[in-house]
């Protein structure tokens, strides 16, 4: 899936650490939202 720049995008995510504990996850909440291009989330998902 391409996503355009300056586009808002939201995605559903869940956090673990190297033993596979959860840290964070939007599991039973709204998605993460954030404006594509931006640079304003960790530049890896950006490129996912």
């Amino acid at each position: 899936m391409q996503i355009a720049e300056h586009c808002v995008a939201t995605f559903h995510y869940t956090l673990t650490d190297d033993a596979g504990t959860v840290i964070d996850s939007s599991s039973g909440r709204e998605p993460l939202a954030y404006l594509h291009g931006a640079g304003n989330i960790v530049p890896g998902l950006e490129r996912a």
